[in-house]
């Protein structure tokens, strides 16, 4: 995340392009293609749960705080197919929010989005559906989950929702609306208005349509920087205000540049002012520099002593950056209960 400055000029919406641009810059695919942008949003899903949880507020009109407590579930789900084979696909998220009213969720994210994602994303309700179904004598209760999209890309005709419609045996008919998050309907000021932090690595999006001529007109590719140097003010002051903490303010800005690297594959100019932009920012976790150094320091100490202080700092720090035990765990391979152990000192 890069010093403050001066505040930038506020950014206009960006003219969308009629028909989505793929990552090598051909047609999309109709298949389903797991791309850098999904590694990116389960990123966020896995080490950013309370932004997750103010994106819900917009998808679904709820009301969280983001204090709220998000347990992951399994994203694994299969399809049998008609030989008899079964093909495992993998939910971008798969969680529920633990209160008063266990609600459970699927949100998946749409590079491009097509005519089979509605599909799809039923699919996996129905699965999760029929995994948290309970009977009660002859009665079987099932309760579908909220399932939302996210597109990262979108054409005039994307709509704002989807609709699935059920009909039953009875002749019962049930529909319900999907919602549908388009990432270039966003201004920066919309986003920063309703703290929608968790879209803020893919906002490099909204100006896609506009890269040939960033490519070529160096005023024109300004436009681009002042407002990569403006997320980066809106981030530096809601660490400042309280607002969000700064490990997820730095994790938004890394993950931010490691998708303009994958959206300039053939616009060099555009990656180099976006690195300008971030101050030469490359895309290494800073999390995880901080424990290697750590560890490193004390184990070229070479006493156990020193290597468990390193250890017990890198993880106060951490603490207090923001990360829980549970996330530290994973980046540093510890196992939870050394992390609590070590938590506060040696």
């Amino acid at each position: 995340m890069p010093e403050k400055k001066a505040k930038a000029k506020r950014c206009a919406k960006q003219t969308e392009p009629d028909h989505p641009v793929s990552e090598a810059g051909a047609p999309p695919s109709d298949g389903v293609v797991n791309t850098p942008y999904d590694d990116v949003f389960k990123a966020l899903v896995l080490y950013c749960p309370s932004l997750l949880l103010l994106l819900l507020n917009e998808l679904f009109g709820e009301h969280y705080t983001g204090k709220e407590t998000v347990e992951h579930l399994n994203s694994e789900h299969f399809t049998t197919h008609a030989d008899g084979t079964q093909e495992k696909h993998m939910t971008d998220s798969h969680f529920i929010t633990v209160e008063e009213m266990r609600r459970t969720y699927v949100v998946e994210c749409e590079t491009n989005p097509d005519g089979a994602i509605l599909l799809r994303i039923f699919g996996y309700g129905v699965q999760i559906m029929q995994a948290g179904a309970t009977q009660e004598g002859n009665v079987l209760n099932a309760t579908f989950p909220h399932i939302a999209i996210v597109a990262l890309r979108s054409r005039k005709s994307t709509p704002e929702e989807m609709t699935v419609r059920v009909t039953f045996p009875n002749n019962e008919t049930v529909s319900f609306n999907v919602p549908v998050f388009r990432v270039k309907d966003y201004t920066l000021n919309e986003i920063r208005e309703k703290k929608l932090f968790f879209v803020l690595p893919f906002y490099l999006f909204t100006h896609e349509g506009r890269f040939p001529e960033y490519e070529s007109d160096a005023t024109k590719l300004r436009v681009l920087q002042d407002d990569v140097r403006e997320i980066g003010e809106y981030l530096n002051t809601s660490v400042a205000q309280g607002e969000l903490d700064e490990y997820h303010a730095r994790l938004i800005w890394e993950l931010m540049g490691k998708v303009a690297d994958n959206l300039a594959a053939k616009y060099t100019k555009f990656k180099k002012g976006v690195r300008e932009a971030m101050n030469g920012t490359e895309y290494v976790p800073q999390t995880v520099i901080m424990y290697r150094e750590a560890r490193d320091e004390a184990w070229r100490a070479g006493e156990a002593k020193g290597r468990r202080e390193g250890e017990a700092n890198i993880i106060t720090r951490l603490l207090a950056g923001g990360m829980t035990p549970e996330q530290i765990s994973d980046i540093i391979a510890l196992p939870l209960a050394e992390v609590l152990a070590l938590r506060g000192g040696a």
